[in-house]
């Protein structure tokens, strides 16, 4: 059974419909993602966007959000339709 939560780190684009690697702290290649959605965050220190993301990471697939491009992305499992 899949987990029902996962976290990784985005390597690639930021583009909305852009994709890349989703790669382990040791940035090894877990899956892939595409980028759903993006956003400014104007007040943060961090990061000036916020990305929504889809992660696929063998035959699941996950939805959660990022920092951008080499941050930590945080996702839940999708719910299949």
């Amino acid at each position: 059974m899949a987990k029902s939560r996962i976290a990784g780190y985005l390597k690639g684009s930021e583009r909305i419909g852009g994709t890349g690697i989703l790669t382990d702290f040791n940035g090894r290649k877990i899956g892939v993602y595409t980028v759903v959605s993006k956003w400014g965050t104007p007040k943060s220190h961090i990061s000036s966007v916020m990305l929504q993301v889809d992660a696929k990471v063998g035959s699941v697939v996950y939805t959660g959000r990022s920092a951008g491009n080499l941050m930590l992305f945080k996702g839940k499992r999708k719910a299949r339709r």
